[in-house]
């Protein structure tokens, strides 16, 4: 069985929406409600046989009848759709409520409503191999973590543990964008500590042990996001700026430590307020899987080859390692014992020599070594 993709989950899930909210709109005692329950319900089953037919290779006209809707998915799959003479009776009677102002009877949107649910279930199971409840766009997330925390997440918002959503939904944000602005390392400065340096995007201010002892309060100081930066990427990225610090400001500030891979979590009272805390994490729920989809695509999008290096033979120990590709910029001499070691990449200098770029990490060491002490 194919896997289910990007779009067709999409479908799936906007589906289950439109049903929630039809459920919703029949359990109020306004008769008014039975007409938006029927034709949110119509709209569910419509766009929920959109995504089967798209996930089987069939192409459904938008225009053409709902019937033939289960015609051209019943020919493609050589089997029957379940339940389709209650379906089209669920549309006869939102046409009916929709275009000559007809109410539906009580008792009969009840029954459309099981109705509607058994045939997610039973499509879900007999042509998607999945079940109903596990099709979740937070299913897509490559990132094992990421997706853990999600789905976390999406669990707690369904049980009603909202303060649980927004804690959750953080790690996941954490993990994927800020975690990369931990200065954490930097306290001592030590040289090994150095090469951090290259892979944390925290301004160059914030990477210095002078920095962390005047600033660090408590452990969420330790990220510290370079704003500019932050919202160029999201500008290069094509990801929304609004929806990313919405979900910045409306979720509590996190720390993951490291060694023990526990997370501190900043308890602030105006993040865990009562007061519209579901209306908010319904909305950092959706924005936060929304952010790092949008996050994956642009890496899957990305192409890179392949990390590699040369490994040169030293003409003897200790030769001079540059600043610059040039003889005359200042040096220091390689650790003694070091024969062979990796460079990224060689290139004509400053004063026309060749120069090979050396990068080593413990003891942490960054210049160029003229070719002139390589072994040939």
């Amino acid at each position: 069985m194919l896997a289910l993709n990007l779009e067709v989950v999409r479908k799936i899930g906007l589906a289950r929406a439109f049903l929630g909210l039809a459920q919703v709109a029949a359990r109020s005692a306004n008769d008014f409600n039975l007409y938006v329950a029927t034709n949110h319900m119509q709209d569910a089953v419509e766009i929920f046989l959109f995504a089967v037919a798209e996930h089987i290779g069939v192409g459904l006209k938008e225009r053409s009848a709902f019937d033939g809707y289960f015609e051209q998915i019943n020919l493609k799959t050589g089997k029957e759709l379940p339940f389709r003479s209650r379906l089209n009776a669920l549309n006869k009677t939102r046409v009916s409520s929709k275009h000559y102002g007809v109410q539906p009877e009580r008792r009969e949107v009840q029954g459309f409503l099981v109705v509607v649910g058994e045939f997610f279930e039973e499509i879900c199971s007999d042509l998607l191999n999945v079940d109903l409840s596990q099709i979740s766009l937070v299913q897509l997330i490559s990132n094992e973590r990421v997706r853990n925390a999600m789905s976390n997440a999406n669990d707690a918002f369904l049980h009603g543990r909202y303060k649980e959503v927004l804690i959750e939904s953080r790690k996941a944000f954490y993990q994927e964008f800020e975690i990369s602005y931990d200065v954490s390392s930097f306290i001592g400065e030590k040289d090994s500590q150095r090469w951090t340096g290259f892979c944390c995007a925290a301004p160059r201010y914030a990477r210095s042990g002078d920095y962390i002892g005047k600033n660090v309060k408590e452990p969420t100081d330790f990220i510290v996001l370079d704003h500019s930066k932050i919202d160029a990427d999201l500008a290069k990225c094509g990801l929304s700026h609004t929806t990313f610090w919405n979900v910045w400001r409306l979720t509590p500030a996190l720390f993951l430590l490291k060694d023990s891979d526990k997370w501190i979590v900043r308890h602030e009272a105006q993040v865990f307020s009562e007061d519209g805390i579901r209306e908010r994490a319904e909305y950092v729920l959706h924005a936060t899987i929304d952010l790092c989809l949008s996050a994956q695509r642009n890496r899957e999008a990305t192409r890179i080859g392949p990390y590699a290096t040369w490994t040169i033979r030293l003409r003897e120990a200790g030769v001079s390692l540059y600043e610059k590709a040039d003889k005359k910029s200042m040096s220091q001499p390689l650790p003694g014992g070091m024969t062979e070691i990796p460079a990224l990449f060689w290139v004509n200098g400053l004063d026309g020599g060749i120069y090979w770029n050396v990068a080593l990490l413990e003891p942490f060491r960054l210049g160029f070594v003229s070719n002139d002490d390589v072994d040939k």
